[in-house]
């Protein structure tokens, strides 16, 4: 998610957590930690906005990497309400089953979510 496409209701505290992915990897896109990452996702679904996706990073040796995984939802057969609820439970269990492996290597992942606002702007990027 970048600065310019957050929701205005979005908490400062936030994106003051995230790391800015443009200043390691030129990617005008910001990442958090796990917690922040949830709590980010939560969020974003109380504001109504689905979760198209989201790549991981890891920090090593002071140096933010993207570790090449992601993941990603489709929406097809249902409704916006119901994307927008599957879409954070899907990013939830990736975050939590992610973080889980990736921990065990002693590297602190980071996660830089997609995001849609509206079923519209949905349809006009598929």
């Amino acid at each position: 998610m970048n600065i310019q496409n957050m929701p205005n209701a979005f908490p400062k505290k936030l994106i003051t957590a995230a790391i800015d992915l443009e200043v390691f990897t030129g990617v005008k896109e910001l990442a958090w930690k796990k917690n922040d990452a949830i709590n980010v996702a939560n969020i974003l679904c109380k504001l109504n906005h689905a979760i198209l996706g989201g790549d991981v990073y890891a920090l090593r040796d002071g140096i933010m990497r993207s570790t090449g995984d992601n993941w990603f939802m489709i929406k097809e057969k249902q409704t916006w309400q119901e994307f927008v609820i599957n879409s954070k439970d899907h990013t939830l269990n990736y975050i939590n089953k992610y973080y889980e492996y990736y921990e065990r290597n002693g590297d602190e992942p980071y996660y830089s979510i997609i995001t849609c606002p509206d079923e519209l702007y949905y349809l006009k990027i598929e």
